[in-house]
């Protein structure tokens, strides 16, 4: 049997009532603010705030490494600057340094300018130039003289001549002379040692036991030279002074010079 809801005696169709209560309000309105308090923690909890930027440094400035020094090259020195002696030979004018290793040379048969030059670099000064008139055995030409003790003696001989008959170390374009045995801290020798001032006997005792001739006196530090005519001559250093070598204070060698050729008769 179907059973009908009972109506509270209002009837087969009539809804239940719905009772007001004070009680029910107070619940809605808690519930209601539970879900916002629930809402805001929500919102405040869950939410970070937002991160404060971190500043970035500013980088430091950088200094430049200093560039190296560069060292300074040194001005290259001139050999002529290391010249220890002066030495006369038969053909040649030499300059030599301490260690014997010869640092320039000029053959007699070459321009007295080039020689001149290297020795105003060598002593620092140009030298003292005084022009003589040719005899009728001796041509003109110029004297170049370094404080009285070393002389260039430029001889102007004629070139035409010397072309056509080649007249080699007879005819020298320059002549070298020493008058001290050293000049400005320099030697002034031959390649046997000898020099001017030494005594007459020395010179033989050098390396020159058997001396040439010349007209001037004895030769020595002989070569064997081609001549003119292609033969053999020999030239060398002259012991000048030989002539007064019985005056009063002649017992030194006074001066030597170069180019001197071995006498074949003097006039």
């Amino acid at each position: 049997m179907r059973r009908c809801p009972d109506d509270g005696g209002s009837g087969a169709n009539s809804r239940p009532r719905h009772v007001w209560s004070p009680m029910t309000r107070f619940r809605r309105v808690g519930a209601f603010a539970a879900v916002a308090l629930a809402s805001a923690l929500l919102l405040t909890g869950c939410v970070a705030p937002a991160p404060t930027p971190t500043r970035t440094p500013e980088a430091a400035p950088v200094t430049p490494a200093p560039s190296p020094t560069p060292t300074p090259t040194p001005e290259p020195v001139d050999p002529l600057l290391s010249t220890a002696r002066l030495m006369i030979s038969a053909d040649r004018l030499s300059l030599v340094d301490e260690a014997g290793t010869t640092v320039a040379e000029f053959g007699y048969l070459e321009e007295p300018a080039l020689a001149i030059e290297a020795l105003t670099k060598v002593f620092g000064s140009p030298p003292r130039s005084e022009p003589y008139a040719g005899t009728n055995h001796a041509p003109s030409g110029v004297r170049h003289t370094w404080g009285d003790a070393v002389e260039i003696d430029e001889r102007h001989y004629d070139e035409s001549r010397r072309a056509e008959y080649d007249y080699r170390l007879v005819w020298p374009r320059f002549a070298v002379y020493f008058d001290e045995a050293q000049f400005e801290g320099l030697g002034l020798t031959t390649p046997t040692g000898v020099t001017a001032g030494i005594p007459w006997p020395e010179y033989e005792v050098t390396g020159n036991p058997n001396p040439g001739w010349s007209c001037d006196g004895p030769i020595v530090d002989i070569e064997s030279l081609e001549s003119e005519d292609g033969s053999p001559r020999d030239f060398g250093v002259v012991l000048g002074g030989w002539w007064s070598i019985d005056a009063p204070g002649s017992e030194v060698v006074p001066w030597i010079g170069a180019p001197y050729a071995q006498a074949e008769g003097c006039a």
